[in-house]
């Protein structure tokens, strides 16, 4: 403890209500506020709450995507001096895919214990779901991927193969889907481009009417001209999208 931080411990012994006032949230406290951040070394998506006593809508945390780390929230606040008994009750809901492919979410409270300081003074505090679904609290003002981090897991988290190839058939689904819908279009130019036209004209009056002012109608050339070129473009580009993604499958 500094010469400095021994005094103030000795002015907030003082009972006199000047004393109070005058020290009242700049070293009289007990506590420190920091900041929170989360990360999540898992598949699901996990969100987290550090619970402020026993309201439920007193709360710090954010949802995390899986393999993610979240942002910077404000704040909580956490004793100067670490002690054994130093636990953040911790409310977490944790969305996974049931059998059947639909979603459904896990929701429970834990008094989660709080690692000792290793630089002995309280740092950002760290709310980490573990590979196995385990919620752990660190105190650390270093990052995971930092020499100094004093967590168990190093570094930030990495996609599993098996979550990486599920990701990268969404995004191949997706491009396919538009490659067949850009091929039907431009096959209904040819096999009926008057009823593909005012199909289409209908729908640009209804959503975005001041994007077609320069165009007379469904039965303008330069109407006509402009959705062909459209869906040709579309095509191009989730060809060529498809072709990436084929070279980069997981």
């Amino acid at each position: 403890m500094s010469m400095v931080e021994k005094k103030m411990k000795n002015l907030c012994r003082v009972t006199g209500i000047s004393i109070l006032l005058v020290f009242s949230g700049s070293g009289c406290s007990e506590n420190t506020s920091v900041s929170v951040h989360g990360v999540n070394y898992t598949e699901q998506t996990f969100f987290y709450s550090i619970l402020k006593g026993d309201d439920l809508d007193a709360s710090v945390g954010e949802t995390i995507e899986p393999y993610s780390a979240g942002g910077t929230v404000c704040c909580y606040s956490l004793p100067h001096k670490w002690r054994p008994d130093l636990t953040v009750r911790v409310r977490t809901t944790v969305s996974s895919k049931g059998s059947d492919g639909n979603l459904f979410e896990t929701t429970k409270i834990e008094d989660v214990r709080v690692a000792p300081y290793s630089s002995g003074s309280p740092g950002e505090l760290w709310i980490l779901r573990d590979p196995g679904g385990n919620v752990s609290a660190i105190s650390s003002d270093y990052q995971p991927n930092h020499p100094k981090w004093p967590g168990k897991i190093k570094g930030w988290p990495t996609p599993s193969l098996n979550y990486q190839q599920e990701r990268w058939k969404i995004y191949m689904d997706y491009e396919l889907e538009y490659v067949t819908l850009a091929k039907e279009f431009l096959a209904e130019f040819e096999t009926d481009p008057d009823g593909l036209a005012r199909r289409k004209w209908r729908i640009a009056m209804r959503d975005e009417p001041r994007e077609y002012t320069r165009f007379q109608g469904p039965d303008d050339p330069k109407f006509r001209a402009f959705l062909k070129s459209r869906y040709e473009a579309m095509l191009q580009r989730s060809e060529r999208n498809v072709e990436k993604l084929q070279e980069a499958k997981p």
